[in-house]
């Protein structure tokens, strides 16, 4: 009976021809068993005896049971892959607080570069680099418009200590010293992010970059340099450290 089931679910229910091409005849053909038909059921019904006729319709009846079994097993399993949601990456899900209020520092602290005096926009100025702030009292007042550091009273003499020979800047000088200066702020402040935090803050402030000079993936290139490194020339806040050779020079001063 197992043999005759299988024979009919091979077939699709139906039973092939007793001349119908097996494997070993398909090795030779010379015997000439070539019939590709199947057996009707008038035929089958005809000629079987009511037994073989019953057992006919048995074996038919288990090959459609196991048939239907693995359909029904196959839409289950089609049906509970599509139902079940995929896992999700395990990644950290991200502050957007967090995000904003460091989209907002970066633009308004960084970008937006100010005097270091009294926290106001940068005045334009061409010329002499030591800035006088029209807004401070004097003698707090006065600071280095390379930097944009205060160094007691009088800024000319940082910048002859700081910045030798860089007294007198022109326009496009001046622009590009604060372009490498807004460089360094926003390597430093991104160095100390996590890097999706920081891939995540850059795309927010990517189009207040245009026309600074800055370029945002080098920016997170270096950061994330910085970072694995532990080494920082820029403290959370943007504000420039001083370099070694700013310290020995300081020292030598003193």
């Amino acid at each position: 009976m197992k043999s005759e089931i299988q024979v009919i679910r091979a077939n699709g229910g139906k039973i092939p021809c007793p001349l119908r091409p097996t494997d070993a005849n398909a090795k030779n053909p010379s015997l000439g068993l070539t019939c590709d038909s199947y057996l009707s059921e008038h035929s089958i019904l005809r000629t079987l005896t009511p037994a073989h006729i019953a057992r006919f319709v048995e074996a038919l009846r288990k090959g459609m049971e196991v048939a239907i079994t693995n359909e029904q097993l196959a839409l289950s399993n089609t049906s509970s892959s599509s139902t079940t949601p995929a896992p999700k990456p395990n990644t950290p899900s991200l502050d957007k607080q967090d995000i904003s209020r460091k989209r907002h520092h970066v633009v308004t602290e960084i970008l937006n570069l100010k005097r270091p005096c009294c926290g106001f926009v940068l005045p334009d100025w061409t010329g002499c680099c030591a800035v006088t702030c029209d807004r401070c009292l004097a003698g707090r007042n006065s600071f280095c418009g390379i930097c944009l550091r205060m160094d007691g009273p009088d800024a000319h003499k940082h910048i002859h200590r700081m910045h030798p020979g860089q007294m007198f800047l022109s326009e496009q000088k001046i622009k590009e010293v604060h372009q490498k200066l807004r460089h360094e702020r926003l390597v430093g402040y991104f160095a100390t992010m996590d890097a999706a935090v920081a891939r995540a803050v850059m795309k927010d402030v990517t189009v207040f970059l245009e026309g600074t000079g800055v370029i945002g993936q080098a920016i997170l290139r270096e950061a994330d340099r910085r970072r694995n490194d532990g080494g920082f020339r820029v403290r959370a806040n943007g504000v420039l450290n001083p370099t070694p050779d700013e310290i020995q020079v300081q020292e030598k001063k003193e």
